[in-house]
């Protein structure tokens, strides 16, 4: 019976931003007044034997065993069937990650995990330097993201293959007008322009409503019910 480890796997792969997160909460210290505090509890001093206790006895293990240890775990299990050509017929228990990706990227699933959390312990680590850095940690890890999905292109159809990196093209491009914004607000009231806040903010909208609008046309086009629905309908 292939239920209970399906649903292992999926209630582990859900959890997996959340319980990083948290491990990160654990860690990210912020200065204030030139002394180091964690950035979730001001009362805890960086340097502290409290803070090193967590850290250690805490955060650390959940990094290894579950933000790394989860998706490396599978991977070591997926890539022995890998190996004995095996996999397909473990398709109740790990077609999870596999199906809908192409043969020799059975792996990219456990990559999606992983990035999710690289994300996640991004923010994280990086909010107490504040919008500016965050953003340009967002940037970099996106471009990594886009490199290797182009290297891999992983869906067995090519339309999906060009609506994820449009995904990821519009989150980049979405950051960078952010960054815009962002300089622009900062500036002095001298250099702040109203009209180039408002161009950034259309361009913005139009980007990601022209993704949505590729979204409905792609569901249009290759959705098997809408395509059922179209075929009576031309029947009648």
């Amino acid at each position: 019976n292939g239920h209970f480890p399906v649903a292992v796997i999926v209630t582990l792969l859900f959890a997996h931003p959340v319980v990083t997160k948290s491990a990160v909460k654990l860690v990210a210290c912020r200065t204030v007044a030139g002394r180091n505090f964690l950035d979730a509890d001001f009362n805890i001093n960086c340097t502290s034997e409290q803070y090193v206790f967590w850290v250690t006895t805490v955060a650390v293990p959940m990094f290894i065993c579950f933000t790394f240890g989860v998706p490396l775990a599978y991977a070591l299990a997926m890539y022995r069937h890998v190996r004995k050509g095996t996999l397909s017929t473990r398709r109740d228990v790990f077609g999870f990650f596999f199906s809908g990706f192409r043969k020799e990227i059975w792996w990219f699933e456990l990559w999606n995990t992983l990035r999710k959390s690289l994300f996640t312990i991004s923010a994280v680590i990086f909010a107490p330097a504040g919008v500016m850095m965050q953003t340009w940690a967002a940037l970099v890890l996106l471009l990594l993201f886009v490199v290797v999905f182009s290297l891999a292109q992983p869906y067995e159809e090519t339309y999906l293959n060009h609506l994820e990196r449009g995904a990821l093209s519009i989150n980049i491009i979405t950051l960078l007008f952010g960054l815009g914004l962002f300089t622009n607000d900062q500036a002095g009231d001298d250099a702040k322009s109203v009209t180039l806040a408002m161009l950034i903010t259309i361009g913005i909208v139009g980007c990601n409503l022209f993704f949505v609008f590729s979204v409905g046309r792609t569901l249009f086009l290759h959705s098997q019910y809408l395509c059922c629905v179209q075929t009576k309908s031309r029947t009648k």
